[in-house]
């Protein structure tokens, strides 16, 4: 766990443009499955997500253009999410966990990687299920 001063630059504020609004899904869900992470390391390229357990739960999630902080606080009902950029990335992080879901849960045995000359194909299955943005 990276501490506050010695995260990347690009996590340390979330810009000008911030906007606000609570999570559909517990940022703890998201991260607590490793299978669930293969999965949305593939569906999300480019976002890089962290957490941190200093006496709650926050996560950060950026990518080139944009990040997102969700966090819970004393006396707020809901996980909030604060995000900026071109991208809601926490929300494409829910959209691609709801995926997974849909795809019954793949364990880490039901996995493939493939590389080929035009890239890395990671598939659920058989290598006809790509998992892909």
């Amino acid at each position: 766990m990276m501490m506050r001063g010695q995260r990347p630059e690009e996590l340390r504020g979330l810009g000008d443009d911030v906007r606000r609004r609570p999570a559909r899904i517990d940022p703890r869900r998201i991260t607590g499955e490793w299978a669930a992470s293969v999965f949305l390391n593939a569906m999300l390229p480019g976002v890089v997500c962290t957490t941190e357990h200093d006496g709650g739960f926050v996560l950060w999630a950026h990518s080139d253009t944009s990040a997102a902080y969700v966090a819970w606080s004393e006396g707020e009902n809901d996980w909030i999410v604060r995000y900026s950029g071109d991208r809601d990335v926490y929300g494409e992080a829910e959209e691609a966990f709801l995926r997974w879901i849909s795809w019954g849960c793949p364990a880490g045995d039901r996995y493939g990687y493939t590389a080929t000359p035009e890239g890395d194909v990671i598939w659920v299955d058989h290598p006809g299920r790509v998992v892909n943005p």
